[in-house]
């Protein structure tokens, strides 16, 4: 332990001076790491003095990756949610395109082996097919998880009466530093 205690110094002082430039939001996020890491640094000092079951310092271990969990998903650390967005979004488009290149070469192989045995005709139509569809699945994939994710319809009908709503409210004129602007 005492040949890493500068390193463990430095962790608990960046933690200590995080928290005191942090929001209130972002001190919730920084109380359940700290908790965790000041529950494993007792458990490190107390076994240098007392005999420990070995199951309570991988309890104490453990409550770190936890407690990052927890902020993580009831503080939204990290904004873990767009990242969570991300990779199902684009794991799903990448098993659906997979899924797609696989079929069409299959299906391409067996329609090209009767003109041109042996051809890599089927592989090349297959990989342009794919990278033509790329784009459309995933702007598609993105408007239905921000349905989703928001609730909200994007299309262009929900942008357009919501504009058309905003247009129809009156206005009185906006005044700039003297200025009046209708």
């Amino acid at each position: 332990m005492f040949p890493f205690f500068p390193a463990v110094f430095l962790c608990a002082s960046s933690l200590v001076f995080r928290y005191r430039r942090a929001s209130i939001e972002e001190r919730q996020q920084l109380k359940w790491v700290a908790v965790a890491c000041a529950l494993l640094a007792v458990e490190i000092v107390v076994s240098e003095f007392v005999r420990v079951p070995d199951l309570l310092f991988a309890l104490c271990l453990g409550a770190i990756p936890v407690s990052v969990g927890i902020a993580m998903l009831k503080y939204r650390l990290y904004d873990i949610d767009v990242i969570i967005n991300r990779t199902l979004i684009y794991g799903l488009l990448t098993s659906i395109l997979g899924l797609i290149y696989a079929s069409l070469v299959v299906v391409l192989q067996r329609v090209t082996d009767a003109v041109a045995p042996r051809s890599d005709l089927a592989v090349a139509a297959s990989t342009l097919a794919v990278a033509a569809l790329f784009r459309p699945f995933e702007a598609a994939f993105r408007r239905s998880s921000m349905a989703a994710s928001t609730g909200t319809s994007t299309t262009r009908r929900a942008s357009w009466s919501v504009l058309r709503r905003a247009c129809a409210m009156k206005s009185t004129s906006i005044t700039f530093e003297g200025t009046s602007y209708p």
